[in-house]
């Protein structure tokens, strides 16, 4: 630490929270935790994290499996991929890395990929595995959520125009086509800020100046982001010739 702490104060816990447990490097980060008449508001306060490194032994090969990322798609995602140095190795090496059955994703979410065993062949196709000290890394598998995308015209046939007829009208929400035919839960709400309930609301009576309702109405689905947009009914005056 630099500085100081004013008279009477510095009753502050100190909690390292970094770590690292694999070959590579990361935040020696921490945490702070004021206590008494010691105010974090009252201070500049400026956090320096250290680094962590964890180096692999002496002669040692790593091969590291690749991480990816993807969008949700309804696919299986694996990726038996490793990077290594291949300088390491004697010229003309080739390698078979192993991985977990585990290593596969299709929903949104993360998985290892679990490295579980690696296979070096000389040129001439000879195990020559047992020649090498090996260390294995875990890379990741991530499916991201996918984004709903309802088409201009689509949204447009949402609203409600119509002549002042007596009754309820409401917005009329069709749901995009997703992959699997995935179940979409519509949830509307008279303002922006919500609640959004399943309860669409209905208008009878002509807004003043002939303004439109405005519903603001939300899609939601496993394995998508949540959509919201909006969506009006306009009621006009009926005319009546007396």
């Amino acid at each position: 630490t630099a500085g100081s702490w004013a008279d009477g104060e510095g009753d502050v816990t100190f909690t390292v929270t970094g770590s690292q447990t694999v070959v590579g490097s990361s935040e020696n980060t921490f945490d702070l935790t004021w206590s008494g008449t010691t105010k974090e508001s009252n201070y500049n306060l400026t956090k320096t994290f250290g680094t962590l490194t964890v180096s692999a032994p002496a002669n040692t090969v790593v091969f590291k499996a690749k991480s990816g990322t993807w969008t949700y798609d309804g696919a299986e995602h694996t990726l038996a991929e490793v990077d290594y140095n291949a300088s390491e190795l004697v010229s003309g090496a080739t390698v078979e890395p192993v991985f977990s059955g585990t290593s596969r994703i299709t929903a949104p979410g993360q998985v290892a990929n679990k490295l579980t065993a690696i296979v070096i062949k000389d040129a001439d196709g000879n195990d020559i595995t047992a020649n090498y000290t090996i260390m294995l890394v875990d890379g990741t598998l991530t499916v991201e959520k996918a984004t709903m995308v309802l088409s201009e015209e689509l949204l447009a046939s949402f609203s409600t125009n119509l002549v002042y007829d007596g009754a309820l009208h409401s917005i009329t929400v069709t749901p995009p086509t997703l992959i699997g035919d995935a179940t979409v839960t519509i949830r509307y709400s008279a303002s922006s800020e919500g609640p959004f309930t399943e309860e669409n609301p209905a208008y009878k009576d002509v807004k003043d100046n002939e303004e439109p309702y405005t519903v603001y109405f939300t899609l939601s689905s496993d394995n998508y982001n949540t959509y919201t947009n909006a969506a009006t009914v306009t009621i006009t005056r009926r005319p009546v010739t007396l």
